[in-house]
């Protein structure tokens, strides 16, 4: 499978429940008045940062994963980049979610299913169990699905040429004569020379 978020896969099923959530219902920050996420054993030993100081501690952080699905209209690498860390939206934003630990859910890593329950300030309550995430068997993606994903990881790094050259290619990949065509185009990076 692929991660269709660029954070933690223990975080991936969790944020597409609440980007469904909020497209769902329409739901903007202010509507919420806090998120209650139970967990079994294990998910704390990975996903343990509830106030992240920097990118790779925004990747391991429910509250700011949370955040960026419910503030944005998608969950990117922006996300977690300092800017939004030091958004005071999103500081204003984190503690509202809560993690709740189910020691009897046991600590495997795998086979468990996360329930989630977004409490409304008009009082409605949503509960969300999501059992899979997009990207991940059976829900594997698609190759166009992948591209806004591939698109937002290149886009900083190379001319958009060179992109649309490479997803061809790698749309094609098993009739590529050389490999190194696309090896040569992604090797650019850095490079904001025209092809």
């Amino acid at each position: 499978g692929i991660k269709f978020y660029p954070c933690c896969y223990h975080l991936q099923r969790l944020i597409e429940a609440t980007l469904q959530s909020k497209r769902e219902r329409n739901l903007t920050a202010d509507d919420i008045e806090k998120i209650s996420v139970e967990v079994n054993a294990f998910f704390p030993t990975v996903v343990q940062h509830f106030e992240p100081r920097d990118e790779i501690e925004a990747q391991f952080s429910l509250p700011h994963s949370l955040a960026i699905a419910v503030l944005h209209e998608d969950v990117t690498p922006f996300g977690f980049t300092p800017v939004c860390i030091n958004d005071e939206r999103f500081r204003a934003f984190r503690p509202k979610v809560e993690t709740v630990i189910r020691e009897d859910w046991g600590w495997a890593p795998t086979g468990w299913t996360p329930r989630i329950t977004y409490t409304l300030k008009n009082g409605e309550v949503i509960v969300r169990e999501p059992a899979a995430a997009k990207g991940h068997p059976p829900e594997l993606l698609e190759f166009d699905e992948c591209i806004p994903k591939y698109r937002g990881c290149v886009d900083d790094l190379l001319e958009e040429a060179r992109i649309s050259r490479s997803i061809e290619m790698l749309r094609n990949l098993r009739d590529l004569p050389d490999v190194g065509e696309l090896i040569a185009e992604v090797a650019a990076v850095g490079s904001n020379s025209p092809a």
